[in-house]
């Protein structure tokens, strides 16, 4: 408000420089008069940007790739117990790629066959929106994924898992979330997650599941008090497949947590790549008592 929006082009071609840009100034500031805040926000996934991001800035979104520390040798989780050997002990340590971990297309195989979305290129590719504002009550995040594998197991390996996180600090890397992984060759178990300076443990007993099949809906929220979880999926195979090895098709999950202010969105995907990721084709938050 009270700005002036500007924009400016410059013409390119493959083979050329870029020609003199052209600059448009508005004739008036931007006004008050009829803007309103919302606290829904549909993500328009075609039009967002993969190239690597680093900058955190509320508003805008950060790409790039994270090693976490719970897939490390000799990790000591949040409640400092024991080592975990969970996760770390059955991931061979890895890189992550110093530039673009995220690309946007349409897959051409197996579950994401014919379905458009951004998918990881590298091993810890992570994705976090930096909410607009200060203070944050309960929020909400939807997601539609379709993963590569058409088996229910999701990923590469055993243990090699999915993060989303709501009501997050993406700074300090401290908040809740949803924890897909994959534990057979026939399905993925599903863990509610608290999450601290980057440390973290599991705040739920895991749930296996055969969920984890093309179109997959996760939907993930705060309410009195608590974390909650619902993944689902639109195909019968998923069905078929839970009756089969008397797993249920649709996770429930629910778990009692303290709370903070925090609103940002992230998700990193530990597995390998190619046939073994991950389309998203949509995410969606809403922040319910924002301050």
């Amino acid at each position: 408000i009270g700005k002036y929006l500007q924009v400016s082009i410059e013409s390119k071609h493959i083979r050329s420089d870029y020609g003199t840009a052209t600059v448009v100034t508005a004739t008036e500031p931007i006004k008050a008069d009829g803007i309103t805040v919302s606290n829904k926000y549909e993500v328009d996934i075609s039009t967002i940007s993969t190239n690597a991001q680093t900058e955190l800035k509320q508003g805008f979104w950060t790409f790039d790739a994270y090693i976490p520390a719970d897939t490390q040798a000799n990790y000591t989780p949040l409640d400092g117990t024991e080592v975990s050997t969970k996760y770390s002990a059955n991931v061979k340590n890895w890189t992550t790629k110093d530039d673009k971990s995220w690309a946007y297309g349409t897959g051409d195989r197996n579950g994401f066959l014919d379905y458009s979305g951004i998918y990881h290129t590298g091993r810890g590719g992570r994705i976090r929106y930096s909410a607009i504002g200060e203070n944050f009550g309960d929020m909400e995040v939807n997601l539609k994924l379709a993963p590569g594998k058409t088996a229910c197991q999701g990923f590469g390996s055993n243990y090699q898992y999915m993060d989303i996180m709501i009501k997050f600090d993406n700074e300090t890397l401290t908040g809740y979330g949803l924890r897909i992984y994959r534990k057979s060759g026939s399905s993925c178990e599903f863990v509610l997650m608290e999450h601290k300076n980057g440390l973290s443990k599991e705040i739920c007993t895991p749930v296996e599941s055969t969920a984890y099949l093309t179109e997959c809906s996760v939907r993930i929220w705060t309410e009195n008090g608590k974390l909650n979880a619902t993944v689902e999926s639109s195909s019968p195979e998923a069905v078929k497949k839970a009756e089969a090895a008397n797993l249920v098709a649709k996770v429930e999950l629910s778990a009692t947590i303290a709370g903070n202010t925090y609103g940002d969105f992230c998700l990193i995907n530990t597995g390998t790549v190619g046939a073994n990721t991950t389309y998203i084709g949509a995410i969606s938050m809403e922040w319910k008592n924002k301050a």
